[in-house]
């Protein structure tokens, strides 16, 4: 469970980068990104951090089997 808050935190963390960073580099000169850019980023926030959180989960349990 650790590791997976662990994943879903620099999951989150990526996301913030894409955010904040790459979606203003890639935005076409004079585009509003708080109209049409910032909703793939936040699109991409929203799927980024359930998908590495499951993906934490499903490490951790796989971890956890071999153990036994």
């Amino acid at each position: 469970m650790k590791r997976a808050l662990v994943y879903a935190f620099c999951a989150w963390i990526g996301a913030f980068i894409v955010y904040s960073v790459v979606a203003p580099l890639i935005a076409p000169p004079g585009a509003d990104l708080r109209a049409g850019g910032a909703r793939a980023s936040e699109l991409a926030l929203m799927t980024i951090v359930p998908l590495a959180f499951v993906g934490g989960l499903l490490h951790q349990k796989a971890i956890d089997k071999r153990e036994r």
